[in-house]
């Protein structure tokens, strides 16, 4: 499954998973750099769970993803 991140904001945003990357063996995704206002982000993944993320720029700003 594939999962599209837009920014609607006028700031832009790093959207990550959380933990990061670095730290995760299985999944990980990162936007690398901000997603300016109006643009995309598309991450496909490989194995079924449950994965959270955040926005590295907001850290309050946080969700989950679930691939069945």
């Amino acid at each position: 499954d594939t999962v599209r991140f837009k920014n609607e904001d006028y700031a832009g945003i790093r959207i990550v998973t959380d933990p990061h990357p670095e730290h995760n063996n299985l999944v990980g995704f990162d936007s690398v750099g901000d997603i300016p206002q109006n643009s995309f982000f598309s991450f496909t993944f490989a194995a079924k769970g449950t994965f959270g993320y955040h926005n590295e720029n907001i850290l309050k700003e946080v969700g989950t993803i679930i691939v069945r």
